[in-house]
């Protein structure tokens, strides 16, 4: 047990540390840090992995001149349409990994937009339906650049109003 406690400990740690690196260049670590403890409430997930997980995502898209609003946003709404939808936390985090990469390039297309169409289906309807197409479409228009950062980030802020409410329905069954 106390090997555990040291583990928690040290992991605890390491994300805040990842996280105040992370966000020293915009000055922004106490908002952070109050947006990686309303990512744990909200999806009921310790601050270890809220701060681990919004922080690879906060690394990827802050340089690009996303808001940290707006990736609280993706964050919460991405995560809680996977876990709604029943997605293990492994493939989860395999589609986490795939969506930074995506969001962080400009553009979501190949493998990217695959593993996430595959791993957190209803992220991929979200976009279509965000872009006005059928899920069919969205190969076509991801081999042509045409799924943006921008595109992608208003589709997870729509899906943390419809998926956040299910989730928290689940938790209360």
């Amino acid at each position: 047990v106390g090997a555990l406690a040291a583990r928690v400990g040290v992991d605890a740690e390491t994300a805040q540390v990842r996280l105040k690196a992370l966000t020293d260049q915009f000055g922004e670590y106490s908002k952070a840090q109050a947006a990686a403890m309303r990512v744990s409430k909200a999806l009921r997930i310790s601050q270890i992995e809220a701060s681990d997980g919004f922080s690879k995502l906060y690394a990827a898209l802050r340089p690009t001149g996303i808001t940290l609003q707006e990736i609280e946003d993706a964050f919460i709404g991405f995560t809680a349409a996977a876990r709604v939808s029943g997605a293990t936390a492994q493939e989860s985090s395999a589609a986490l990994l795939q969506l930074k990469q995506a969001l962080g390039s400009g553009v979501l297309q190949g493998d990217e937009l695959r593993s996430i169409r595959e791993q957190a289906p209803a992220v991929g309807q979200a976009i279509a339906k965000e872009m006005g197409v059928t899920i069919g479409e969205l190969k076509k228009l991801g081999s042509e650049g045409k799924i943006t950062t921008e595109i992608v980030i208003r589709a997870l802020a729509k899906l943390r109003g419809e998926k956040l409410g299910q989730l928290q329905a689940q938790f209360s069954t």
